[in-house]
């Protein structure tokens, strides 16, 4: 289950136990379920809930009705409004750690560190696995490959 916990999501799981989503900055919180809309798939009306493409009819369609206004659910998403001129970049920080009031530093205090030691780690790990292949090109497309494969993993 999700809900808004100030200006971050509160993550409670089974298995992982609560954690939270900050986002730096100021996002909007939106929330639906996981269900399908059976109205517009199957012409079921009478309906409840909030279905899993309320974001999309939020955001896309202006439906302010299509997400949760109690701010929980099964899917949450952090909605950012930014404004970047062309040529112009971004960058929105996010970190899930363990729930409040675990002693932690500020969620951007250590952000920068934290980034730079995954990076190693995951330079280090595809340069052992990709020893053979001298190709920057090649081992780029494999990377970009396995982390493809990786991201669609359903567990």
């Amino acid at each position: 289950m999700l809900r808004a916990d100030g200006g971050s999501l509160a993550i409670e799981h089974a298995l992982l136990g609560t954690r939270r989503l900050e986002g730096d900055g100021a996002a909007q919180l939106l929330f639906c379920d996981n269900g399908s809309n059976r109205r517009r798939l199957f012409g079921q009306h009478g309906m409840t809930g909030f279905a899993k493409d309320g974001f999309h009819e939020h955001i896309v369609h202006g439906d302010p009705c299509a997400v949760n206004p109690a701010q929980c659910g099964t899917k949450a998403g952090m909605r950012y409004r930014l404004q970047v001129e062309a040529g112009g970049s971004h960058i929105v920080r996010l970190r899930l750690r363990p729930a409040a009031g675990t002693p932690l530093p500020g969620p951007w205090d250590d952000f920068a560190a934290v980034m730079s030691q995954h990076r190693g780690e995951a330079d280090g790990f595809y340069g052992r696995l990709q020893e053979e292949i001298t190709d920057t090109d090649a081992r780029l497309v494999q990377r970009q490959a396995y982390a493809g494969m990786i991201w669609s993993k359903q567990f």
